[in-house]
């Protein structure tokens, strides 16, 4: 698995929880509509599985989205305990990211030299956590009501994993094609008759810290929709079963809406993918995240 999975192992396995400027005469904060999604393009029911899931998700939609704004919640027991916000731009690498501070630093990083989730434990401030980096340089600052963060460098190394996290979280399927897995498809038998397969991979050992995750992905093979997975972390002997219970197609992309592990659930909200951003959104903290 890549370094993306940082969120949903920490509550599964209970390890503790560039500037864009406006085009024409809009003013700065005006945010248009996007585009309709293209027309999706003919796969042939014989192409390999992840192309098919990928497809099937919207991945033509996909590849022509530059903005991405969704929040990620998790719930426990019905109730919230953490929601981190994200606005990306898919064509440059920027990104902001809001949470927070408490909750971030009470979550969880990926440690190599022991080959384990553990809490973040950075010595941070209370307040409103906001990062504006770059997903593709590595680079940024994290600032908590506005003043840099402390340990700038230490903060922004680990943003970036719940970054990592949370998009892979949300993007799974439609990036199924390109992720280049290795694995197979394969039928199970139900009582009813329904018809059901299982794809079980693993991910290349360039994708992340994790790449011998092993995966299996549950879905309807008229639909090529998912309905459940399951993930054997690396490190431990725990298998993390999810259900996939809601989704919802967004300008021509669809997304999962909620994974439900027994009594904890990881929630997406606020997904829009505009046209334009507000001015200054991913350079200044005190912009206010829109939508």
């Amino acid at each position: 698995m890549t370094q993306s999975h940082a969120v949903l192992l920490a509550i599964c396995l209970s390890v503790a929880a560039a500037t864009i400027a406006p085009t024409g005469c809009e003013a700065p904060n005006t945010v248009k509509l996007p585009p309709p999604p293209p027309e999706p393009k003919h796969i042939s029911k014989h192409a390999p599985v992840p192309a098919q899931i990928s497809h099937a998700y919207g991945i033509d939609s996909w590849a022509v989205t530059r903005y991405i704004r969704f929040d990620m919640v998790i719930r426990d027991k019905g109730h919230e305990t953490a929601r981190y916000s994200h606005l990306w731009d898919r064509q440059t690498g920027e990104y902001r990211y809001e949470a927070d501070a408490a909750v971030f630093a009470a979550s969880a990083f990926y440690d190599q030299a022991l080959d384990k989730w553990q809490p973040i434990k950075l010595d941070i401030p209370p307040g409103q956590l906001v990062a504006l980096l770059n997903k593709k340089t590595k680079r940024g600052a994290v600032y908590i009501d506005g003043a840099q963060a402390p340990d700038n460098t230490a903060t922004v190394a680990r943003v970036l994993e719940r970054i990592d996290n949370d998009t892979f979280l949300l993007t799974q399927p439609v990036e199924l094609v390109r992720a280049k897995t290795t694995g197979a498809a394969l039928a199970i038998k139900q009582e009813d008759a329904a018809s059901t397969m299982v794809y079980r991979y693993h991910y290349p050992p360039s994708a992340g810290k994790t790449p011998k995750d092993l995966w299996a992905l549950f879905y309807n093979p008229q639909t090529m929709m998912i309905f459940k997975s399951k993930v054997k972390p690396q490190f431990s002997r725990h298998i993390i079963t999810a259900e996939w219970t809601r989704t919802a197609p967004i300008n021509g992309v669809t997304f999962c809406l909620e994974r439900v592990m027994g009594e904890k659930r990881i929630v997406f909200e606020k997904i829009t993918m505009p046209k334009n951003v507000p001015d200054g959104v991913f350079t200044d903290p005190n912009v206010q995240m829109p939508w």
